[in-house]
């Protein structure tokens, strides 16, 4: 089963799924495995650690994540970790970065503008997301070859996450490793200089993993190896949403009106000369529906592992001890009952009194659930709002196909990379901040 599941990606779950339904067993790199959907079963697992489960990845990614990521750890030190991740990622760091997002994404759109003919909106989305991650955890502004130089490498760490972890020349684990170790010199350069090259009013996220370096709470290695995860995660879900966004907006452009209206009525349409702020865009409710609809219909993050630490029961059957448990977020958004017309992208689907707030939240989990929660839903989301506000006011966008094959391995993106011309709004010519 791991090479039919190298073959088909994200495919060799659908088709088990139709056949088997909502829990069944099959066999992952190399583990016995059990496949978890529905919000029931999905909630068992995620609030099972640490009595019947604790956490677990594919060799793969435990090893280009490395031991200090947040997604390898357990117990008090996870909960250490991820506490002072949430602090450098709170709401009130958040929202001082509002103007260093807005800058990035306002930079990003005037380039795609000025440029002549086609381009692939997934590869501009991609280096989007590693501006922003650059601007956030790193505090810094990447001249333009060494971005493109880390980008590059960056794309293969990702590219051999889900990969058989074979360590030799000519297996996509191996140019991972090899990538890795670029990106880990990187930095380390970095935390022993970033704060000299800032070019960030706001604290970065290194700022304040450096803190607890000083204090000796974190090791330098442990900082390095969240960096990389950081990296990982905000870069490949920020571009598959931008990309997933640029798609759906085109396809409906009565949500456009939409957005564009709910931005007039709140002074911050393309003929404001209002910044924007963290309390004025968490005020656009109809856009904040938006990111809710896009994040449902393509969760960045398909599901996660686990590890069964005693033989228990869910949903009527056994699994054992030792068991690695696949709990799925794609399929358990796609078969909710809260979600009967799950293919169409309706963001007014949130106000409807049929969304049940209370039994949402297994439903619906694009940032997961429990102590395993994404620390950087915060941040996520505020970019996805800052990109959806800039391009409104700011551009119009074709696309030649909207309806392109999708790869859902490591995130959703088209399989044709979405190839897309932009042009400046004639009412908001792009201004940099």
């Amino acid at each position: 089963m791991n090479f039919a599941f190298l073959f088909q990606g994200c495919d060799f779950y659908t088709e088990r799924f139709s056949r088997y339904g909502y829990i069944y067993k099959t066999h992952l790199f190399g583990s016995r495995t059990i496949r978890v959907i529905g919000p029931d079963n999905v909630k068992k697992i995620l609030l099972g650690e640490p009595h019947h489960v604790t956490t677990t990845w594919p060799k793969s990614v435990r090893i280009l994540l490395g031991d200090g990521a947040l997604s390898n750890k357990y117990g008090e030190t996870h909960r250490v970790q991820k506490r002072i991740l949430q602090q450098a990622l709170d709401h009130r760091a958040i929202a001082n970065f509002v103007p260093e997002i807005q800058n990035v994404v306002q930079e990003c759109l005037h380039e795609w503008c000025d440029e002549e003919g086609e381009l692939l909106g997934y590869p501009c989305c991609r280096d989007l997301a590693f501006r922003l991650a650059g601007k956030v955890i790193f505090g810094m502004d990447f001249e333009e070859a060494e971005r493109e130089k880390l980008t590059t490498v960056f794309k293969t760490v990702v590219d051999n996450m889900f990969s058989l972890p074979i360590n030799c020349p000519g297996f996509g684990f191996h140019q991972g490793l090899k990538s890795r170790k670029l990106i880990q010199n990187q930095i380390k350069e970095l935390l022993q200089t970033s704060d000299k090259r800032t070019t960030s009013a706001a604290v970065s996220v290194l700022d304040v993993l450096r803190n607890f370096l000083d204090d000796n709470t974190l090791t330098e290695d442990v900082i390095i190896d969240e960096c990389v995860e950081l990296l990982f995660a905000g870069h490949h879900s920020t571009a598959s949403s931008s990309c997933s966004l640029l798609l759906q907006l085109f396809k409906n452009p009565d949500i456009c009106e939409k957005i564009r209206s709910e931005l007039n009525m709140n002074e911050v349409d393309e003929q404001s000369k209002n910044d924007l702020t963290y309390d004025v865009i968490n005020n656009l409710d109809y856009l904040e529906n938006v990111i809710k609809e896009i994040l449902r219909m393509f969760p960045p993050v398909g599901g996660g592992f686990r590890k069964a630490k005693r033989t228990f029961g869910i949903g009527g059957y056994e699994v054992p001890q030792d068991w690695t448990i696949v709990y799925s977020i794609r399929e358990t958004h796609k078969s909710s009952p809260l979600f009967p017309d799950n293919d169409n992208f309706r963001p007014e689907r949130w106000d409807e009194p049929e969304i049940d707030i209370q039994g949402l939240r297994f439903n619906y989990l694009p940032f997961g659930a429990g102590t395993r929660s994404c620390p950087g839903e915060k941040f996520a989301k505020l970019s996805l709002k800052v990109f959806v506000i800039e391009l409104i006011r700011g551009c119009k966008w074709d696309i030649k196909n909207p309806n392109p094959n999708l790869t859902l391995l490591p995130a959703p993106k088209p399989v044709d990379l979405l190839p897309i011309s932009f042009s400046r709004r004639r009412s908001f010519p792009l201004s940099l901040v």
